[in-house]
């Protein structure tokens, strides 16, 4: 995996793989009706409880007012209870990578209701996103879980906002040692 960054021209039709690293195969692998069981089980995996079935989104979301930005999303889906889940591939680290990821998950929080909704139905946002780079810091960690939490008593936390953020290139089994599904989509 480490010619990850280089790019290679292959004829398409010669191919026999899907690199799930570049963004139209990784879109491909998990972003359509017919990959729709590998997407869940990933996100199963990754998440550590059980999800039955998704619909994808729309992945491109208009600025809701002039001069706003513009989000697209890699993945966006949904299951029968309304959460929403966001899975994104990012090869290449850049400046403002962690606060994207910020403002991803706030719009696709708030994009959730309409005027006059009530706040309670608000569903759960998961923000999945696997990398070749690193998130702020030089830990050896290869995942990081995020989620909000009372810092004065840690066992108080809101479980239905969640940003997992996996350095695939900090992932260091090897195929006989993967045992957990997780890790052997990591692998």
């Amino acid at each position: 995996m480490n010619d990850v960054g280089k790019r290679k021209t292959v004829n398409a039709k010669e191919s026999k793989y899907i690199n799930p690293m570049i963004d139209g195969g990784f879109k491909l692998l998990f972003g359509s009706e017919k990959s729709k069981e590998l997407t869940i089980s990933l996100l199963s995996s990754i998440l550590g409880f059980s999800i039955e079935d998704i619909v994808f989104l729309n992945t491109e979301l208009l600025p809701e007012t002039l001069g706003e930005k513009p989000i697209r999303y890699d993945i966006l889906c949904m299951d029968k209870g309304h959460n929403r889940y966001l899975l994104e591939m990012q090869v290449k680290g850049h400046p403002g990578l962690l606060e994207r990821t910020f403002y991803y998950m706030g719009r696709c929080l708030s994009s959730q209701l309409e005027a006059g909704e009530d706040y309670r139905n608000l569903k759960g946002v998961y923000g999945i996103f696997l990398m070749w780079c690193g998130i702020g810091d030089s830990s050896e960690d290869f995942i990081k879980d995020y989620r909000m939490v009372n810092i004065l008593k840690t066992s108080e936390k809101v479980d239905e906002i969640r940003q997992i953020f996996i350095n695939l290139r900090k992932f260091g089994k090897g195929k006989d040692e993967c045992v957990t599904m997780m890790e052997k989509w990591l692998y």
